[in-house]
């Protein structure tokens, strides 16, 4: 996997709460973490890949506004 393919996978799990997230850092934390050169996600935990996507959660918007696209 390259960093695409690592950013279409992120994106296809968080589906509809991908503009809540810092896509483009949760890709960096995993290709720092498990390599980019990844062959498949399934030698990520399910509790380590959602624990790196929880610390690049976008700080909510004000008055409960919400993001339409995800941050690269």
């Amino acid at each position: 996997m390259n960093r695409e393919a690592i950013s279409n996978e992120v994106l296809w799990r968080l589906i509809q709460d991908a503009p809540d997230f810092d896509v483009y850092e949760i890709v960096e934390d995993i290709g720092f973490t498990y390599g980019y050169d990844l062959t498949t996600f399934a030698g990520i935990p399910d509790e380590e890949f959602w624990a790196i996507v929880e610390r690049h959660r976008l700080p909510p918007l004000p008055n409960g506004a919400r993001r339409t696209r995800p941050t690269w």
